[in-house]
């Protein structure tokens, strides 16, 4: 058994969470499977069954713990239904768990505890060895600052990048990153997503600093979608009468993955990355004044968003029709 910290009570619970959840299907079982099973086939039967036996075949992969906890953050934390699947009272309980024997979570989803917490906290005893240098899985690397981190980002960037690639980092609005999709595709440019970033870091289980340095690597330029998703306001008691509209009253406001992500990307190659919007999103007090790009159906809009692609080096078609029915249509 290539686990770490998993207990198989641990594993009875997240086979649960998965199989027992109304808003996960026998399909989406299936591309858990097909991202991180072997070539082996699951078995036609019941979801419970289903989740169990894919859940005990990843438990003896090498990097098993690093794997189900990707599987975990994929469904509950990334997931467009990730929202209302939480709210299933299994995942409830398997999170109540995880949390008691020193697992963290965050808004990108659960982070592995040391061995020695689990250890600890389950009153186990097995024979746990320290993790090699070498490992692809650092168990509890301490934490460099923020601005180390970013330094060695940039020097580790390859230069491998796709000139006609842009990979693009969004919240929960789909429609209008499908609609982006398209336009990019009319200029002749290849978008990244989220997904094939993340798969070409080669790691099991990357941060997200990791995926968009991947992303950055793999394609010439970033653009982050900001759409406002969720909905937010200053609290009534922190208020005061120099705080605008934006701060008092319920806004719109981007995803906090977005606005980690966009800051990530920044901060990693400002001259790459493109801000973009689609509606009213909060006002960000660290990057106000930047040129937003609005995302909409006017032809001098599109026409800056190809001038800014084409300012961070991507090679493109810029001699189309932006308002052509193929170029794409925000409702």
């Amino acid at each position: 058994m290539a686990l770490k910290v998993f207990t198989q009570y641990m594993l009875s619970k997240i086979a649960q969470a998965l199989g027992s959840n109304d808003y996960i299907s026998h399909d989406a079982l299936d591309n858990i499977w097909m991202g991180f099973g072997d070539n082996s086939a699951l078995s036609d039967s019941t979801k419970a069954k289903k989740a169990n036996e894919m859940v005990q075949k990843i438990s003896r992969k090498p990097l098993a713990d690093a794997e189900l906890v990707q599987i975990l953050n994929e469904v509950f934390y990334h997931d467009a239904k990730a929202d209302s699947r939480k709210e299933n009272s299994s995942f409830k309980l398997l999170k109540n768990q995880l949390l008691e024997v020193g697992f963290t979570a965050g808004l990108e989803g659960f982070k592995l505890p040391s061995i020695d917490l689990v250890t600890q906290n389950t009153h186990a005893k097995p024979n746990f060895s320290e993790p090699k240098p070498s490992d692809k899985y650092a168990w509890a690397e301490p934490q460099k600052p923020w601005g180390d981190i970013l330094t060695s980002v940039k020097q580790q960037t390859m230069q491998n990048k796709d000139p006609r690639k842009v990979f693009i980092v969004h919240g929960r609005d789909m429609e209008t990153k499908s609609t982006l999709e398209q336009f990019l595709r009319y200029i002749e440019v290849s978008p990244l997503d989220w997904t094939e970033a993340r798969d070409l870091t080669n790691l099991s289980a990357p941060t997200t600093l990791q995926i968009v340095q991947s992303g950055l690597n793999h394609a010439q330029a970033v653009i982050v979608i900001f759409t406002p998703d969720d909905e937010a306001r200053l609290k009534t008691e922190y208020s005061g009468p120099y705080d605008g509209p934006d701060e008092v009253q319920v806004t719109g406001q981007a995803r906090p993955n977005v606005i980690l992500e966009a800051g990530m990307a920044l901060g990693i190659d400002a001259n790459r990355t493109v801000l973009v919007r689609r509606g009213k999103t909060r006002n960000i007090s660290d990057i106000e004044g930047i040129n937003w790009i609005n995302l909409n159906n006017v032809w001098d809009d599109r026409k800056m968003l190809v001038n800014s692609l084409k300012a961070a080096g991507v090679t493109l078609n810029e001699n189309r029709n932006f308002l052509d029915a193929n170029a794409g249509s925000y409702s």
